[in-house]
């Protein structure tokens, strides 16, 4: 039979557990946005409709499609000073120029004069 206590069995534990919780935080630093993503609407000012809404249409800072960005949406006005940010018609406020949500939609090409 082995010379485990309770003790030495329980410290193990806490040091695993300790690892671990440093190895899931670390990793949460790495899945970061680049710095060069800009958040264009603080949640914490938003109003409960305005993040309702913006859950509802599960809409992101970076979208993980590149050819499907704010920018390229039918309902996205840029920004006149040419920051990332813009406005969106759907989401009735700031949204990220890189950003995506479902509702988005191929902006029409413009006809030829």
């Amino acid at each position: 039979m082995s010379n485990v206590t309770r003790r030495s069995f329980f410290g193990l534990g806490l040091k695993v557990s300790v690892v671990g919780a440093a190895a899931l935080g670390l990793g949460a630093c790495a899945k970061q946005p680049a710095a060069s993503s800009t958040a264009c609407a603080d949640a914490s000012n938003l109003n409960a409709s305005e993040q309702s809404l913006r859950a509802s249409f599960k809409y992101v800072e970076q979208s993980a499609d590149p050819a499907k960005v704010c920018g390229g949406c039918e309902f996205f006005t840029a920004d006149a000073s040419g920051s990332a940010c813009g406005d969106c018609k759907i989401l009735t406020g700031a949204a990220n120029s890189l950003g995506y949500c479902t509702s988005w939609a191929a902006r029409a090409a413009a006809l030829p004069a």
